[in-house]
């Protein structure tokens, strides 16, 4: 096993044999002063490199150029994976329910110190970032996606209007999100599938491996696409489907809503005692207190300008922007025709 290196300067870089680096699932990184990703190649793979003392912040998703990309990892490469503490958890139920095992406790303290110097193990907080590392142990090579029938997605319920079948959001989707039969590094530094179905948010570090050198079909990149477009949706209307405002949307702005869920979930609201007094937090499209209090009160102007005046309008490329107009005009944005084929 390849251990991650360390940068000369703050940051903390990951670096990984034969040249190539491995990044996953880094959530919560601020982004720089001058919005640089923490993405840089290297040997023609790729270096994540952050200050470890930002890992508590909101997700970073400053845009990869061209010359960036993503190599799947030779066997005995190690992968880096983070958890999001929950509250009850512990460091050692933790590192035994993603690695398996609690053998590899001490490595992921050390692992986290060296990160971060403050780190207690005996002192997790709610939302806290935990750096987790694991081996790829085999390099099964590339496979039909027919292949292992676990790997699938049992399919969501369909709602009573089902966005997941709407041609013209699903095209939406492909081309913003992009269609690849093989795992990659997202923007957010999150290994992905498909049209940007999150693999590091959704399983255990042992079962992403299941998913690294293999090439999946159109079928199953669609079956996917279906099961998460439903899989937003029903969070979005878990939480705002009894309110009279979201009820009177339109099925266009709805879809603005339900693409924003699918990049960043529907997020919670939460209270944390901060210098003695309770402090609201929020995430995910919660965390848009301007745009949904705009949309209770039909601003769809206002609304789309909270968009842009985020983290996500700044950093989120032609998206927001595209999602933005969509909610102020009422109107799908124009997709090139080649995003309405099914993924092959």
């Amino acid at each position: 096993m390849s251990s991650p290196s360390k940068n000369s300067g703050p940051g903390f870089s990951a670096t990984f044999s034969a040249g190539v680096l491995v990044a996953a699932s880094i959530s919560g990184c601020k982004e720089k002063e001058n919005n640089q990703s923490p993405l840089e190649p290297v040997n023609g793979g790729l270096r994540l490199n952050l200050n470890p003392l930002e890992l508590a912040g909101t997700s970073f998703s400053a845009g990869l150029s061209e010359n960036f990309r993503y190599q799947e990892p030779a066997a005995g490469a190690q992968v880096i994976l983070t958890h999001t503490v929950r509250a009850g958890e512990t460091l050692s139920g933790i590192v035994r329910k993603q690695l398996g095992s609690s053998s590899s406790l001490a490595e992921v303290v050390k692992l986290n110190k060296d990160a971060n110097p403050n780190f207690d193990p005996d002192l997790l907080r709610v939302g806290q970032t935990i750096i987790l590392p694991f081996s790829i142990t085999s390099s099964p090579g590339p496979e039909s996606a027919s292949s292992p029938k676990k790997l699938a997605t049992s399919s969501e319920v369909a709602p009573a209007v089902d966005y997941s079948s709407n041609l013209d959001f699903r095209a939406m989707l492909r081309y913003h999100e992009g269609i690849r039969n093989k795992t990659y590094l997202c923007p957010a530094g999150k290994i992905t599938v498909g049209v940007g179905r999150n693999l590091s948010s959704r399983h255990s570090a042992q079962e992403i491996e299941k998913y690294i050198n293999k090439t999946f079909s159109g079928d199953q990149i669609e079956s996917w696409l279906t099961d998460d477009i439903r899989s937003a949706q029903r969070d979005l209307e878990r939480v705002f489907g009894k309110e009279k405002w979201f009820l009177e949307l339109s099925e266009n702005r709805k879809m603005v809503l339900i693409s924003m869920t699918f990049v960043m979930g529907v997020g919670r609201v939460w209270s944390e005692e901060e210098n003695g007094q309770r402090v609201i937090k929020r995430s995910g499209l919660q965390s848009f207190k301007g745009m949904l209090a705009a949309l209770e009160a039909n601003d769809f102007e206002a609304a789309a300008k909270h968009i842009l005046d985020s983290r996500f309008g700044r950093n989120g490329g032609n998206r927001p922007h595209e999602l933005a107009r969509m909610m102020q005009d009422d109107r799908m944005p124009s997709i090139p025709e080649r995003f309405y084929l099914a993924a092959k």
